[in-house]
């Protein structure tokens, strides 16, 4: 059961750690590559997007205290 746990909780955290990169790339842009910042003109994505990514890194803490319970 142990491994089961620690396997999700790789890859939520991986969930996490792409949800984070993209949510950098939507309040700062790219500049190399031309990408402007979206959350000028998606404010209400970008706050999902933040709540989206606090709630998986709160789950990810969760599944740790999991698996060092278990």
């Amino acid at each position: 059961m142990a491994y089961v746990l620690q396997v999700f909780t790789y890859l939520i955290l991986a969930a996490g750690a792409a949800a984070a990169e993209r949510l950098y790339l939507a309040y700062n842009g790219d500049k190399e590559v031309t990408w402007s910042e979206a959350c000028g003109v998606f404010g209400s994505f970008c706050r999902q997007a933040r709540t989206s990514v606090g709630i998986t890194f709160g789950s990810v803490v969760c599944f740790i205290l999991l698996s060092v319970i278990s």
